[in-house]
């Protein structure tokens, strides 16, 4: 499925002008003047055991460039997405509302946003892993779609993770609901640059760290199981 998928993208995705480099107190983005949309963000995940609630923050338009407005995505039928994550950066006020920039922001699915994004994020999160480096990207179709008439709508969006402990694995999961298991959705971060026409820098791959081995986690199960049986047969024999 997602084989088919990354080569229609193969085909089909715009690859963009080098982008306007926005530098943020937390994180950065690469913005494209022409579509008016953000083509990537990178940020750094930092575990923080303090946690601030996103209730009463606002969207506010980047006076920085000729960003689109909340109110472009009234009754278009998407979320207004994040990039980079609210819960990324939840470890203070200021970098928790700075991810409700406009330019952090893009048409996403309600399925997708509240679906699988959600659980990539969270999973990403999970992982808990120290200065855990992320880029967050956008692929289009040639033929863009636009929410309300204004708003470009991407295709997919790709998540580059590195770390030093671990190396980097990627993700591309298409902007729809999606039911597989997140593993699916992993790609080659090679194919992501052909796709996105950007160059990053990582530490090789690898990628079997990254998730548990499913057989080993049901092998161990079963041997606890034998175990504790074996155990209580010993105590009932006694």
């Amino acid at each position: 499925m997602l084989k088919l998928f990354t080569f229609i993208s193969v085909i089909t995705s715009i690859v963009f002008a080098e982008p306007t480099v926005l530098e943020n107190d937390y994180y950065s983005v690469g913005w494209d003047n022409e579509l008016r949309t953000t083509v990537w963000t990178k940020h750094s995940l930092i575990s923080s055991e303090k946690e601030f609630s996103r209730k009463g923050n606002k969207y506010l338009t980047d006076e920085r460039v000729n960003s689109y407005e909340s109110k472009d995505y009234a009754k278009s039928g998407f979320d207004r997405g994040h990039l980079v994550p609210a819960g990324d950066l939840n470890f203070s006020k200021e970098a928790l509302q700075s991810t409700f920039l406009m330019t952090n922001i893009t048409p996403q699915k309600p399925e997708f946003n509240r679906g699988s994004w959600l659980s990539l994020e969270e999973k990403i999160r999970g992982w808990n892993e120290t200065e855990l480096k992320i880029v967050t990207g956008t692929l289009f179709d040639y033929e863009v779609k636009l929410a309300n008439s204004k708003v470009p709508i991407p295709t997919a969006f790709y998540k580059i993770l590195s770390c030093e402990k671990k190396g980097s694995i990627a993700f591309i999961l298409p902007n729809k609901a999606n039911h597989l298991p997140l593993e699916k959705y992993s790609a080659d971060i090679e194919f992501i640059e052909r796709v996105s026409g950007t160059k990053f820098v990582y530490p090789k791959m690898k990628k079997s760290n990254w998730f548990r081995n499913p057989l080993l986690f049901y092998i161990n199960l079963l041997v606890f199981i034998v175990g504790a049986f074996c155990m209580t047969q010993k105590r009932v024999k006694r």
